[in-house]
């Protein structure tokens, strides 16, 4: 019961400081997701795309009139008395407010004070083919890093994924090698931001008959552009799918890709390389190359274990 009430309390305040915040006259700055400004109110850690705290107070406080001058005092008051409460009684507070919708929750004794920025980038897999239903191991992931109580944001100029699946963004091109990924993805960087990215490529290119070095060096170029516009965490996976007709160029390719991402982590670049090549079974695969759902939520758990790891690094 005190959970709810305190729930309750908070929602109503990012509302009333949504509305308060729109209630300027006509050609006002507004600090409202609406002008591009901002993405979403930033209380205790939501996402904020556009500007900071400190560029909201510099644009869209100042000179918008004695509604708003009433109102955000009054809202403050009561998200601060609402954090207050949730801290002494252990419940959960609202983490994230995206469109209006809640993203996910964390305790409040341990407020983030940054959502975790997670761009899950590579082919159909990322998409989730296989397993539309879940958005392949999207769906799984975030329902772990939910439970978690981890602020998260999923990012990325894709959106796929059934309503189930809270946040849809994602950076997965279908049948992409990574000579294509390759032109766009420090822009893909520098836009989205990430903190962490799960990138798991290769496959493409082995199956279409790329040697194992080739793809190797393709990975070992994709690595140095990453690390040369961002400083997000790559978390790189080895290939997973059996890739029978070509099974010496995946194993070879298992080891040059481990030996790549020793290279980079020698130069001080924030990158972990996880073997896969016995992560999935038989009963774990929709086709040659895809997952199933078992198989999804097997690689949902490889990457909620490697973001945790990397989280507990954080504190």
């Amino acid at each position: 019961m005190v959970k709810t009430h305190i729930n309750d309390l908070f929602a109503k305040a990012v509302t009333s400081g949504r509305r308060a915040l729109r209630s300027g006259s006509p050609g006002e700055h507004h600090w409202t997701p609406d002008n591009g400004m901002i993405d979403a109110i930033d209380v205790a850690g939501a996402r904020t795309d556009g500007c900071d705290m400190r560029r909201g107070r510099r644009q869209g406080i100042h000179g918008t009139g004695r509604a708003k001058r009433r109102a955000l005092p009054v809202v403050a008051a009561v998200v601060t008395a609402a954090l207050g409460l949730a801290v002494i009684f252990g419940v959960e507070t609202y983490d994230g407010v995206r469109n209006g919708q809640l993203v996910n929750a964390a305790p409040a004794a341990s407020v983030a004070v940054h959502a975790l920025r997670i761009m899950a980038l590579g082919s159909s897999s990322t998409v989730g083919e296989g397993s539309p239903a879940t958005a392949g191991f999207r769906g799984p992931l975030e329902s772990l890093l939910a439970r978690d109580g981890t602020a998260f944001v999923m990012v990325g100029s894709q959106q796929s994924g059934p309503p189930s699946v809270p946040d849809r963004h994602h950076e997965g091109h279908p049948g992409w090698t990574m000579a294509q990924i390759q032109p766009l993805v420090a822009g893909w960087m520098k836009a989205q931001r990430p903190d962490v990215v799960l990138l798991q490529v290769g496959t493409n290119d082995l199956n279409s008959g790329v040697s194992a070095p080739a793809t190797a060096a393709r990975l070992d170029r994709m690595l140095t552009t990453i690390h040369g516009v961002s400083n997000a965490r790559v978390i790189v996976a080895g290939v997973w799918a059996p890739l029978r007709a070509h099974a010496q160029a995946r194993a070879d390719y298992q080891r040059l890709a481990s030996a790549v991402l020793a290279r980079h982590r020698a130069r001080g670049e924030a990158t972990t390389f996880v073997d896969t090549s016995t992560l999935l079974g038989p009963g774990d695969l929709f086709d040659a190359l895809h997952p199933n759902t078992n198989g999804y939520r097997k690689i949902a758990a490889m990457w909620h274990r490697e973001i945790r790891s990397f989280v507990a690094t954080q504190h």
